[in-house]
């Protein structure tokens, strides 16, 4: 990815976090990097092309953190929380993924956006189910449930308790930004 790229993503994320994936558009994109409009590169003339070069984005970062794990053939026991302190690092350094991730609105938008969505989700819930699997026959994971449905309620668990995180990141912003506000506003 190039350096003018992961700046747009940066920005975009910006945006998303602090007005709402419905105030993202072209033109905001272009007048927040002070640049213009014409200028932003081809995958940004819309705003449905920016939501997929975002969700793109973290898909190639998910991606990265699965081979970078396999790499490291760990057990699965220290696969499973690698998996889960770097998903939470990633999420808590780039929040606006959890923002697209819980989004309704992304799915009403159209069919690349809801696949793009539905292949992140299914990525994730296959490689656990791997690192799962591989637990039971190593006789790490032992519980009497299937994997599929280990998978299915971490999956939940790990939602939720980001979801909560992301609500609360919100709360303190919103309270940041009342603070900061002149009694004149």
């Amino acid at each position: 990815m190039e350096r003018h790229d992961e700046e747009i993503i940066a920005q975009v994320g910006k945006i998303i976090v602090k007005s709402g994936i419905e105030s993202l558009s072209p033109e905001r994109l272009a007048r927040d990097l002070n640049i213009d409009q014409q200028t932003l590169p081809c995958h940004c003339e819309t705003t449905e092309e920016i939501l997929l070069t975002m969700l793109e984005s973290l898909e190639r970062e998910l991606n990265q953190l699965v081979n970078t794990a396999k790499q490291q053939n760990f057990s699965s026991e220290k696969e499973l929380n690698y998996l889960f302190k770097n998903l939470y690092f990633l999420f808590n350094t780039k929040p606006y993924y959890l923002t697209l991730i819980f989004s309704a609105e992304l799915l009403n938008k159209s069919p690349e956006i809801q696949e793009l969505l539905w292949r992140i989700k299914i990525g994730a819930k296959h490689y656990l189910l791997q690192i799962i699997n591989h637990g039971q026959e190593d006789k790490v994971f032992k519980s009497t449930r299937t994997a599929k449905s280990l998978a299915v309620s971490i999956l939940g668990s790990f939602r939720l308790f980001m979801n909560q995180q992301r609500l609360l990141n919100k709360m303190v912003s919103e309270t940041q930004a009342i603070k900061n506000k002149s009694p004149a506003d």
